[in-house]
């Protein structure tokens, strides 16, 4: 290697439209799920702070008690709770109807026909719980919920951001790309486990370029078997770059 290619600035070879495409799709993919799943995730939260700065106590009547069992036989356990609210200031009384999830402890404390008390939020009434029953397990879970989610939305973010930068060089190469020889500096595979293919090899060659106004730049590019056996060292390719941005540049295949 010569004192240039010593000195050179190393940078990845700018992307391909493919890798621009699914980076572009996964991450989209990945930042809507969250985005949808937020909602339901933090509106417990929401729903007790609610509660906590604008709650009513009432009392409600125990209608219906019921199990539910899930496929390992594991039971919980619902009240459905009747009360009456105003649905605003100064208006009358309407009856509202809940159904939720109890500690079997509560639950077989409080037959049909109980009365317990209920907190509601005075603007919403349907927005409700019982009194005494904070329901922490239901907010922890929210949190772990809503912190998983943010971040999933984080690295789809990244991978938004990695496909519109690759959006941009690829454009800008194609609007203001020029054309430079280039050499081969060398080339070696890389032997990684792969979970269904076993051992497998992965070609790599680096190369370098200088362009008219800049220092020369020394690019590691990973390529197919068949590219890697054509390329040794010293061999001479074509490079495309932008002049006025040198880092954006790719290998040009022939």
């Amino acid at each position: 290697m010569s004192q240039a290619d010593a000195s050179a600035t190393t940078r990845g070879d700018s992307g391909t439209w493919n890798a621009a495409v699914f980076f572009l799709v996964f991450g989209g993919l990945l930042s809507a799920w969250p985005l949808l799943a937020m909602g339901g995730a933090v509106r417990p939260l929401v729903e007790e702070n609610r509660l906590r700065a604008d709650g009513v106590i009432t009392t409600a009547v125990v209608v219906r008690s019921r199990e539910r069992y899930d496929e390992d036989l594991h039971v919980t356990h619902f009240l459905s709770l009747a009360y009456k609210a105003p649905s605003g200031p100064g208006q009358s009384d309407h009856s509202f109807l809940r159904e939720m999830e109890v500690s079997p402890k509560y639950y077989k404390s409080t037959p049909d026909s109980s009365a317990v008390p209920l907190r509601y939020v005075r603007t919403d009434p349907a927005v409700s719980r019982l009194e005494h029953h904070v329901g922490l397990g239901r907010l922890i879970g929210a949190g772990i919920a809503t912190a998983f989610l943010a971040v999933l939305l984080g690295i789809g973010g990244v991978f938004l951001l990695l496909g519109l930068q690759c959006c941009s060089e690829l454009i800008q190469l194609a609007c203001f790309g020029r054309s430079i020889p280039g050499r081969v500096v060398h080339r070696w595979i890389n032997t990684v486990y792969n979970g269904t293919q076993g051992c497998v090899d992965q070609h790599y060659i680096s190369y370098v370029f200088q362009p008219p106004n800049g220092p020369a730049q020394l690019v590691k590019k990973h390529v197919i078997a068949e590219v890697y056996q054509g390329l040794n060292p010293g061999s001479e390719v074509l490079v495309e770059f932008v002049p006025q941005r040198p880092e954006i540049h790719r290998l040009v295949l022939r």
